[in-house]
């Protein structure tokens, strides 16, 4: 999120459009005048963000981890449904091919993610 201006030091509102701000009556750093500053953000953003962090989370919370944090992953051709591979994921590869939009497993062998194609 980008700030554009920040002077106060103080906790942050989000109003019911998303929308940040500093709260009214504050005192500023230097303490001679009261501060009410709006901030420029990319709220709404940052909010789909948030709402698919959120649902990702839940989702990743609802797999079948083996003992070693993986869960089998299969690749299936979109139109025919014909399997293309079989691989295994772990909670980084699979928020990684969520986000991303882009197939990625993780490697048993080289304990480290890789992206498909």
């Amino acid at each position: 999120m980008a700030v554009s201006y920040f002077y106060c030091i103080q906790p942050l509102r989000v109003s019911s459009r998303g929308r940040l701000f500093f709260s009214n009556g504050e005192y500023c750093r230097d303490n001679h005048k009261r501060c009410c500053y709006l901030v420029s953000s990319s709220a709404q953003k940052s909010e789909k963000n948030l709402c698919l962090e959120s649902k990702v989370e839940k989702m990743l919370e609802n797999v079948k981890w083996d003992d070693k944090g993986l869960a089998v992953a299969i690749a299936q051709n979109v139109d025919t449904g014909a399997i293309l591979m079989q691989g295994f994921v772990n909670k980084d590869a699979l928020a990684t091919t969520i986000s991303s939009r882009k197939a990625t497993f993780y490697s048993r062998s080289r304990s480290s993610l890789w992206m498909k194609g």
